[in-house]
């Protein structure tokens, strides 16, 4: 696997088809109310640069798939985020052979022609 320093966030993703911006955000306040933020009408994300990236990061990601393929009518709750992303994320840490599995085997969902 690469090494941390050696990899670069990527300025937009892809999720469910759609292209969704992110950035990091060096003047967000140290006040530590909020770490990252989603803002589905602008597909955007945000994350403060002192922040624990890769948790916030998922948690963000998490907010991201919940608005682009949710349609039920009840959102899950902020503290259901944030355990799933600790959690995913410490999976995802703690176990660098099934990292390097699931990434292996994640196959890109194609793209949908784009009507002219």
């Amino acid at each position: 696997m690469p090494r941390a320093d050696d990899v670069e966030l990527p300025s937009q993703i892809r999720v469910m088809g759609g292209m969704w911006d992110l950035e990091v955000d060096d003047e967000a306040s140290d006040d530590h109310d909020s770490l990252g933020r989603t803002v589905g009408r602008h597909r955007l994300v945000e994350l403060a640069s002192w922040a624990e990236q890769p948790v916030t990061l998922i948690h963000e990601l998490l907010h991201v798939a919940e608005i682009a393929g949710w349609e039920g009518e009840e959102e899950l709750e902020e503290a259901q985020i944030h355990v799933l992303a600790r959690g995913l994320t410490a999976i995802l840490a703690d176990n660098p052979e099934l990292t390097a599995w699931i990434v292996a085997k994640l196959q890109p969902v194609p793209r949908r022609a784009r009507a002219s």
